[in-house]
C-alpha cells in the first residue's frame, strides 16, 4: 500500500494550473507554508506566526495581512480557528484548514501592482528653441529668431557720454588677496613661500590632512544587539544580528524584566550585561532548541524569561553595606582607676540600684587580700 501523497504537493499542483496572476507571491509563499504543516486532507495545522514569518521571510504583520486575505469570503483558501490552552485558557496558535478551491485573483492583480509613468509634456514643445529674447525693434536673423545680444543696435547717448563711462586707467598697485571673513572656509593653494591664505606651512606632501573624526557613540539599541550576539560567542556558537523588531523587543524585555537584588530598574550600561547573563543563561538551559518556543532567538528570549524567569546577575547586585566594627567590650562594675578599692566598696554600698553588690564588693575584698599578702611577703623578704 503506498503512501498518499503529502498536502503541499497537491497544492503545488492546484496553484500550477493557476493563471499567470492568479495568486500573488506573498500569498502564495504563506499558502504554501502554511500547508506543509496540514494532514493529508488539508486539516491540522498549527504554525504560529513567528514559524510562518521565518520560513516565509515576510514580516508577522505581513503574514496577519495575507491570511486575512486568503480566509476571507473572497477567496476561502484558509479556514481559521482560533485555540486556547485546556489548562491554563491562554491564547495559543490558530489552527488552519487548507482548501484546494480557492478563489483565484484576476488581471486586476497586474495592474494594480503596475506604476503609471509620470506625465511629461510633449517632445515637439520641450524642445521649440525661444524667440525674441529682446522684443524691440532690433532687425531679427533670416530664421526669425533675433539674436540674444545684438552688435548693431545703436547706443543710447549716454553710453557715449564720458561723464557717465569714464575711462579706466591701469592701476600701479596688484590686487590684493581678499581677507577671508570670520568662519568662512580658508583656501588651501599654497602661495610662492608654501603657506597657506591663513599663514601656517604646509605639510611636505603639499596637501593638509583633516582632522581625524571622532568615534561615533552606539546607541542603546547597537549595545543591546552586541550583548545578544557575544553570549553566543563566548559559548562558541553563531547567530544572526537582532533584527531592528527584535532590537526594540530586547529593550521591552529589559524594561520588564530587569531588576537588581533589591528590586531597583536597571539602567545605562547595566542593561548589555544583563542581556548577556539571560542569553547566557538561555542557551545553556536549552537542551532541544527546536523543542522550545521561539528557538534560540529574542522570541525564545522572551518565552524563557515568562516561564523560567531572569536569572541573578551578582555583578549587577548593589554593594552590600559596610558592617560596622564591633564594640570593645565594656568593663562592667570595675572602678576607675583613681579610686582606691575600699573607696570603691564604699560607694557600692552607698548606691542602692548597683546591681549585685554582694558579688561585686566579694571580689573587690578578694583583690584586696591578694594586694595585703602581696604586700606583706614583700616586706618578709625585705627584712
Amino acid at each position: 500500500m503506498s503512501k498518499p501523497r503529502p498536502f503541499v504537493f497537491q497544492l503545488d499542483d492546484v496553484l500550477a494550473a493557476l493563471p499567470l496572476h492568479g495568486m500573488p507571491p506573498t500569498e502564495r509563499s504563506i499558502l504554501r507554508a502554511i500547508a506543509t504543516h496540514a494532514g493529508p486532507d488539508g486539516t491540522g495545522a498549527f504554525p504560529s506566526l513567528e514559524r510562518v514569518s521565518r520560513l516565509t521571510g515576510h514580516g508577522i504583520s505581513t503574514v496577519v495581512k495575507a491570511i486575512k486575505v486568503l480566509a476571507s469570503d473572497g477567496r476561502r483558501w484558509l479556514s481559521k480557528v482560533a485555540r486556547r490552552d485546556e489548562k491554563t485558557g491562554a491564547a495559543t496558535s490558530n489552527g488552519y484548514t487548507v482548501h484546494l478551491d480557492g478563489a483565484p485573483w484576476g488581471d486586476e492583480q497586474a495592474t494594480k501592482r503596475k506604476r503609471k509613468p509620470p506625465e511629461r509634456a510633449p517632445l515637439s514643445i520641450r524642445r521649440t528653441p525661444p524667440t525674441n529674447f529682446h522684443p524691440t525693434d532690433t532687425p531679427s536673423s533670416p530664421d526669425g529668431i533675433a539674436p540674444l545680444h545684438p552688435t548693431d543696435t545703436p547706443s543710447s547717448p549716454d553710453a557715449q557720454d564720458p561723464f557717465f563711462n569714464p575711462p579706466r586707467e591701469p592701476s600701479i598697485n596688484p590686487p590684493s588677496r581678499p581677507r577671508a571673513r570670520a568662519g568662512a572656509q580658508q583656501s588651501l593653494l599654497p602661495d610662492l613661500d608654501g603657506a597657506t591664505a591663513t599663514g601656517t606651512p604646509l605639510p611636505a606632501s603639499g596637501v593638509r590632512e583633516k582632522p581625524a573624526k571622532p568615534p561615533r557613540e552606539k546607541t542603546a539599541g547597537e549595545r543591546y544587539a552586541d550583548a545578544f550576539v557575544q553570549a553566543f560567542t563566548d559559548r562558541g556558537r553563531t547567530v544572526s544580528r537582532p533584527t531592528t523588531n527584535e532590537v526594540t523587543l530586547l529593550g521591552k524585555l529589559c524594561r520588564d524584566h530587569a531588576r537588581d537584588r533589591a528590586g531597583v530598574v536597571l539602567v545605562g550600561d547595566a542593561l548589555p550585561v544583563w542581556i548577556r547573563a539571560q542569553v547566557g543563561a538561555m542557551v545553556d538551559g536549552v537542551d532541544d532548541p527546536t523543542r522550545h518556543r521561539g528557538g534560540l532567538s529574542v522570541l525564545g528570549l522572551r518565552h524563557w524569561l515568562d516561564t523560567v524567569g531572569p536569572v541573578r546577575v551578582r555583578e549587577l547586585d548593589p554593594p552590600a553595606p559596610p558592617r560596622a566594627a564591633p564594640e570593645a567590650p565594656r568593663a562592667l562594675n570595675r572602678p576607675p582607676s583613681n579610686v582606691t578599692l575600699e573607696e570603691a566598696i564604699a560607694a557600692i554600698r552607698a548606691n542602692p540600684y548597683f546591681p549585685q553588690p554582694e558579688r561585686t564588693i566579694a571580689g573587690l575584698q578578694a583583690k584586696i587580700a591578694l594586694r595585703d599578702a602581696a604586700k606583706a611577703e614583700g616586706q618578709a623578704a625585705n627584712g
